[in-house]
C-alpha cells in the first residue's frame, strides 16, 4: 500500500511539473511576442482577444457606395443610412461568397473608358478605397479553397440589378487589372429586390440635401479639359454652387495629457489606456522630445501631448518570414481594435495594404468624420529635425503573421464646430488649384484616381479648427489639398 501511493504521488508530480513547464512556456512566448505575462493567462479565460471575422466587417466594409441613376447623376449613400447597410448586406451575405464560387461569365483588360462606360449605367458603384485579396476575403468568409484563381480580389464593385432580361443580379468586379462579370440568381424574391433597390434611387433624388455628382466620363468623354483623371471620379459640375458643411474641431485626446509626470497614478491611468489593460513589468519616464515613454524588454511606447501614440517592437534578431497576409490583418486589426475607444466623432476604416515590403506588412487605417475622409500631411514632432516622419495615414501598422513590429497613430477626438458654406464647383476647384501652383497637366505616369472633399490634420497640435478642403489622389500613391473657397 506505502508503494503503491508513492508511486500515485509521482505520477501526480509529474503531472504538475507538466502542466508548470506549459505555463512556463506559454509565459515566456507570451511575454516575447507581446510583453504581458499576464495575456497567456487571458487565453484560459475570458480575455479580450479579437479575430478577423470579429473585426473584418468595418474594415472590409465599402469606403463609400454610390447610387449611379443611369442619367448623369450619382449619389453617395450615406454610411449610416439603411440602404447603405441594405446593399451592403446583400453583398456582404450572399454575392461575395458567390463570386468566389462561381466562373465569370466574362473577363476583359480593364480600361478607363470601360469602367467608365459601366459605371455611368444604372447601378450601385462599391468602392472599397483599397485592393482587398481574395486570400482576405476567404478568411472574412469562412471559405475554404475556393474553385477559381481569378479574380485574386477586388479593388472595386458594380452591381446592375436592371441589366440581364432573366431578372438575375449582374455583378462587374474592378481588382485593378482586369474586369470580371458574373451573372447571379437574386437571393430572394427578384422583383422584391428590384423594388427595394428602386426605393433607394427614388429617395436619394428626392432628398434636396444629397450632392448630385458627375463624372469624368461623362462631364468630359473627349478630355477636352487635357486633365489625367480616371473616367469615374466624381466632381461637381452642376447643381447649386454653394454647399453647407460642418467646421470640425480637432482636438488631442484628455487622457494623453499628463499634467505631472511625477505622480504615479496619472502615469498609471495612461499606462492603463495605452498598453490595452496590460501594464505590468514596464517602466516609463519622460524623454528628451517631450513623450512619455512607456518600455520593458519586448515593447517600447511613446506617447506625445498632440496624441501621436507610436509603437516600436524592440528585437535583437530581424524577422524574416512575414507569414500569411490574413495573419498579420488579425494582428493589425487586433492592435486598433483594443485602442480605438481612444478616438471619438470619427469611425476607422482600412485605407491602404502594402505588401512590397520585407519582413511585415504595412496596413493604413484612416478616419470618416461626418461621412468625409480626413486628409494627413503630418510631421512627426521629433529632435531629429533634418530628416523629419511625415505621416500621410491616422493609423499606421507594420506588422507579421506574429506580432505588431510598428505603429504610428495620430489618436484625436474630433467635434462639430459652426457652419459653413463652400463652393463646390468643379471650375472653382481648378481655379484654385492654378492659383496654389497646383497644375493638373496630361502626364502619362500619373493619374488622378480621385476627387474628394475632406478634413486635412497637418502637423503638431493639440488643438485645431478644421474646414473642408479638395484632395486630389493620383494612383502613385500622392495626394494634395486644395482650399475651397
Amino acid at each position: 500500500m506505502y508503494r503503491l501511493n508513492r508511486e500515485r504521488l509521482k505520477t501526480y508530480g509529474l503531472i504538475i511539473l507538466f502542466f508548470i513547464s506549459i505555463l512556463q512556456v506559454g509565459i515566456l512566448w507570451a511575454y516575447q511576442n507581446h510583453g504581458f505575462p499576464t495575456s497567456f493567462l487571458l487565453g484560459f479565460s475570458n480575455g479580450q482577444k479579437t479575430s478577423l471575422s470579429e473585426n473584418s466587417e468595418q474594415y472590409f466594409k465599402p469606403f463609400r457606395i454610390i447610387a449611379s441613376s443611369g442619367d448623369e447623376s450619382h449619389w453617395i449613400i450615406d454610411e449610416k443610412s439603411a440602404a447603405y447597410n441594405q446593399v451592403w448586406n446583400d453583398v456582404k451575405n450572399f454575392y461575395l461568397e458567390a463570386i468566389l464560387n462561381t466562373k465569370p461569365a466574362d473577363s476583359y483588360p480593364l480600361t478607363d473608358e470601360a469602367w467608365g462606360d459601366l459605371v455611368s449605367k444604372k447601378a450601385f458603384i462599391l468602392d472599397f478605397r483599397t485592393y482587398i485579396s481574395t486570400e482576405l476575403l476567404v478568411r472574412f468568409l469562412h471559405i475554404k479553397n475556393p474553385p477559381y484563381k481569378e479574380p485574386g480580389g477586388i479593388y472595386k464593385m458594380a452591381m446592375l440589378p436592371w441589366e440581364d432580361i432573366n431578372n438575375n443580379l449582374t455583378v462587374y468586379i474592378n481588382d485593378g487589372a482586369r474586369i470580371y462579370k458574373y451573372i447571379l440568381p437574386f437571393q430572394g424574391n427578384a422583383s422584391s429586390k428590384m423594388e427595394g433597390y428602386e426605393d433607394i434611387f427614388t429617395a436619394m433624388r428626392q432628398d434636396a440635401a444629397n450632392i448630385d455628382y458627375s463624372i469624368k466620363s461623362e462631364a468630359d468623354p473627349s478630355n477636352k479639359g487635357h486633365y489625367p483623371i480616371s473616367g469615374d471620379v466624381l466632381f461637381i459640375a452642376k447643381g447649386p454652387k454653394y454647399s453647407e458643411f460642418k467646421q470640425v474641431e480637432c482636438l488631442a485626446p484628455e487622457a494623453f495629457t499628463v499634467r505631472d509626470p511625477g505622480r504615479t497614478t496619472e502615469l498609471d491611468k495612461l499606462a492603463g489606456i495605452i498598453l490595452a489593460g496590460d501594464k505590468s513589468l514596464y517602466d516609463y519616464a519622460p524623454n528628451t522630445s517631450g513623450a512619455i515613454v512607456f518600455k520593458n524588454l519586448s515593447n517600447l511606447y511613446r506617447v506625445y501631448g498632440d496624441g501621436l501614440l507610436e509603437y516600436k517592437y524592440l528585437s535583437a534578431s530581424e524577422e524574416v518570414d512575414r507569414g500569411s497576409l490574413a495573419d498579420a490583418m488579425e494582428k493589425a486589426a487586433d492592435f486598433v481594435e483594443k485602442r480605438k475607444q481612444l478616438v471619438s466623432g470619427a469611425a476607422i476604416y482600412l485605407s491602404g495594404i502594402n505588401t512590397g515590403e520585407k519582413g511585415y506588412y504595412e496596413f493604413t487605417f484612416d478616419y470618416l468624420v461626418m461621412g468625409k475622409p480626413v486628409y494627413f500631411d503630418y510631421k512627426i514632432k521629433s529632435a531629429d529635425t533634418a530628416n523629419p516622419v511625415v505621416l500621410h495615414n491616422a493609423i499606421t501598422v507594420r506588422v507579421n503573421g506574429r506580432r505588431v513590429i510598428n505603429a504610428w497613430w495620430v489618436v484625436k477626438r474630433f467635434e462639430p464646430g459652426r457652419d459653413v458654406r463652400l463652393n463646390v464647383r468643379f471650375d472653382n476647384l481648378l481655379k484654385n488649384a492654378h492659383m496654389g501652383n497646383i497644375i493638373l497637366k496630361d502626364e502619362k505616369d500619373s493619374l488622378i484616381n480621385d476627387i474628394s472633399i475632406a478634413y486635412k490634420i497637418d502637423g503638431y497640435s493639440e488643438k485645431a479648427v478644421l474646414e473642408p478642403v479638395w484632395v486630389i489622389a493620383e494612383d502613385s500613391g500622392k495626394s494634395c489639398a486644395i482650399p475651397m473657397d
